[in-house]
């Protein structure tokens, strides 16, 4: 009981200490209370706090990777640890670690948001898009992630689409200097597609031509997968495909052996006012699991549609 009391009364005045910035002070009390405890997740967890406040990321790193061995399911921490990758380039770590976070915890919007700069920055803009664009599903008050989507989609040439995101991260903040820019920047070129010059050097409106362009560009921009794409590609579906078999195998199942009886049983007792009520009272859960299992068969084929639409989405460039 003494040592934990100590330990509290250390971990209490670091935290006082990091509180007024005073960051030495607070490290000094910090590897003081490690002496009592040396595997307290929170403790370091706090230590890598106080050297991200400090400028210290390659310690900060280190902390946040002790923490992930101590609690392997903590989310904010694999956060975190994404976040200082992407801040020192390790784009392909912060990748990992953001993956890691989003799986532990599918709501976390700071999780996607740093995904989607890690695959930004690594140039797969067709996986920063969906990254991004859950970020703001989950969290719709996200400026930030509006605005790096707007940047990703000028990124692509996309300039409608980009000019939404910008107006959304404005909407929220209306200030933010960098939506601002980015706005200019796509309404800019948005224009720019507009217009092109005739073989008479006239100056003409082209909204078709823009339009067939875009499909034109959009059909020749799928490029062929590399074998490790494939791969997952094919591991993916195996899974999808073994999600959706079971579902319809458990669908069949319902309609079989519970629900088609029930619904004879039913029509038999029709005539008989207190057997149709007793079949009415049996009949009603019966139907609410066929209406359960019917959902898990339509959820695990869209699993599949989103799949491939992600796996188009990867091989425009």
């Amino acid at each position: 009981m003494e040592i934990d009391s100590d330990f509290k009364t250390l971990f209490d005045e670091a935290k006082a200490q990091l509180k007024h910035r005073h960051f030495d002070q607070a490290i000094a009390l910090f590897e003081k209370a490690q002496q009592i405890d040396p595997d307290d997740p929170d403790l370091h967890e706090a230590f890598a706090t106080t050297y991200v406040l400090k400028g210290d990321i390659d310690a900060a790193i280190d902390q946040f990777k002790h923490v992930t061995l101590l609690d392997p399911r903590r989310a904010s921490t694999f956060v975190n640890l994404g976040a200082l990758y992407n801040r020192v380039g390790e784009f392909q770590k912060a990748v990992e670690a953001c993956r890691k976070a989003v799986q532990l915890d599918k709501k976390s919007a700071d999780g996607y948001y740093n995904l989607g700069i890690a695959h930004r920055k690594l140039h797969q803009l067709n996986l920063a898009v969906p990254a991004y664009r859950e970020a703001v599903r989950i969290n719709p008050q996200l400026t930030v992630a509006h605005q790096n989507l707007g940047n990703v989609f000028l990124d692509m040439g996309n300039a409608r689409e980009a000019i939404a995101h910008f107006k959304l991260a404005l909407a929220i903040e209306p200030d933010f200097a960098k939506a601002k820019a980015g706005l200019e920047k796509a309404q800019l070129l948005k224009e720019q597609g507009k217009t092109a010059f005739s073989p008479f050097g006239r100056l003409v409106d082209t909204e078709a031509v823009a339009a067939r362009q875009e499909q034109e560009l959009e059909a020749s921009s799928l490029r062929n997968l590399t074998d490790e794409e494939r791969l997952e590609d094919h591991q993916i579906l195996q899974v999808l495909n073994l999600g959706i078999a079971r579902a319809a195998r458990e669908l069949r199942d319902q309609l079989k052996n519970k629900l088609v009886p029930e619904i004879i049983e039913l029509d038999r007792s029709v005539g008989t006012e207190v057997n149709f009520q007793a079949t009415q009272l049996k009949f009603k859960p019966i139907a609410n699991y066929f209406q359960t299992a019917s959902r898990k068969l339509q959820s695990a084929v869209q699993e599949l549609r989103d799949h491939e639409q992600r796996m188009l989405a990867k091989q425009r460039k």
